[in-house]
């Protein structure tokens, strides 16, 4: 069986990472998606070694993807996560990652409320200019989609 390639938004084929024993397979396939492989430098397009990652609770992140957030941070990448967290859940945290407190109401209806959490996401992506941004759970994925998109991410 060939060896499978991943294609990115800017045309580059870049072979699989290879250095991911010990990740669950989702974890070996989000970092294959993003491809911390030879021509990392190239896919983040100028921008710093920076992964942004949301989700709708740090407990999520935490308990699910820690060895990603590991694997990064192991790779020197600077890892940034959003998410709604109190100054005291950002302290006792034990990954190695930035954690930027994001005001977001996991369900909540309001248009309002969820324009102002996309404006949030736009702003922080501005900010920090990661090379890719990954979400997690509805509202991130969706509302982080659409301000990474709109801030060229």
């Amino acid at each position: 069986m060939p060896n499978p390639t991943i294609s990115t938004r800017k045309g580059l084929v870049l072979p699989p990472d290879k250095s991911v024993k010990g990740l669950r397979g989702s974890d070996v396939a989000e970092l294959q998606s993003i491809n911390l492989g030879t021509k990392c430098e190239e896919m983040a397009l100028g921008r710093g070694r920076t992964l942004l990652l949301s989700s709708n609770s740090l407990w999520n992140i935490e308990n699910f993807r820690s060895n990603l957030v590991r694997a990064f941070d192991r790779r020197g990448w600077k890892v940034v996560i959003a998410v709604p967290a109190t100054p005291d859940q950002c302290r006792r945290s034990t990954l190695p990652a930035q954690i930027r407190p994001l005001e977001i109401d996991r369900s909540g209806v309001s248009p309002f409320a969820d324009l102002k959490l996309c404006w949030a996401y736009y702003r922080l992506l501005r900010r920090e200019r990661p090379a890719a941004y990954l979400g997690w759970t509805i509202k991130p994925n969706l509302y982080g989609a659409w301000a990474a998109r709109a801030a060229g991410i």
